[in-house]
């Protein structure tokens, strides 16, 4: 003690240690070790097999364009995937085809022009949309921590992981729809440090209400379908 208070244990003062680096590095995607399609491999392994660790290990941000990127090239696979079964099964089709000539072979063109280039730009756009309300209703929920691009980068690296799951004929599509349930959800909770309860809350409520509404849709076309043949046989009495 002086007259002047406590005695300083040091002088100059102690700085206050600096901030630990993140140890979110990941994903393999976004280094540099190896070719861009190794490191693309080994993030869709993880997304996959261990999407626990690769999202707990993912950065939270870093731009939109890795991510995007990335989602763009599994897009291609699912949509090269999309065009083969096409070509399948209009090959098959081709002998019953031959009468119908020119009007056959335009359809032909128009659902691969389709799957090329309209499919690709509806699915860009769905995954915007789709980030938007999913990180709404996480807000709704209380689980949202971090801004928009941690929710895109984690609905990009899920999707686009998934989408070549489409290569596996006839049930690929319903594969690639019910994991990609499953990683998103962890995802979400390991890069918004939320509660997997509400991740899957903000995951499941867009698909049980537009289950519902096609449910709705369906039965309302099937009741009208049914005035309308009670209408009929009533005209024929």
């Amino acid at each position: 003690m002086t007259d002047f208070g406590p005695t300083p244990s040091s002088f100059p003062p102690t700085p206050p240690p600096p901030m630990p680096p993140s140890s979110r590095l990941g994903p393999p995607w976004e280094g540099t070790d190896g070719p861009p399609l190794q490191r693309w491999i080994d993030t869709a392994k993880g997304v996959l097999l261990d999407p626990m660790t690769t999202f707990t290990n993912m950065r939270r941000e870093g731009g939109l364009g890795a991510p995007l990127a990335y989602y763009l090239i599994g897009l291609a696979v699912s949509v090269a995937a999309a065009l083969l079964w096409h070509l399948v099964g209009f090959g098959a089709a081709m002998p019953g085809m031959m009468g119908g000539g020119g009007r056959a072979m335009a359809g032909a063109a128009m659902g691969i022009g389709f799957i090329l280039v309209g499919l690709p730009l509806l699915q860009i756009c769905g995954l915007f949309i789709g980030t938007a309300i999913i990180h709404v209703l996480l807000m709704l929920f209380g689980g949202q921590k971090y801004g928009f691009e941690t929710t895109f980068r984690t609905i990009a690296y899920t999707h686009g992981s998934v989408a070549p799951l489409s290569l596996v004929p006839m049930c690929g599509g319903l594969i690639a729809a019910v994991w990609a349930i499953v990683c998103l959800v962890i995802g979400l909770a390991q890069m918004h440090e939320t509660t997997t309860g509400k991740a899957a809350a903000a995951v499941l409520v867009p698909i049980v209400l537009c289950c519902g509404l096609a449910i709705l849709f369906a039965g309302a076309l099937a009741t009208m379908a049914g005035f309308a043949a009670a209408g009929a046989a009533h005209g024929i009495q």
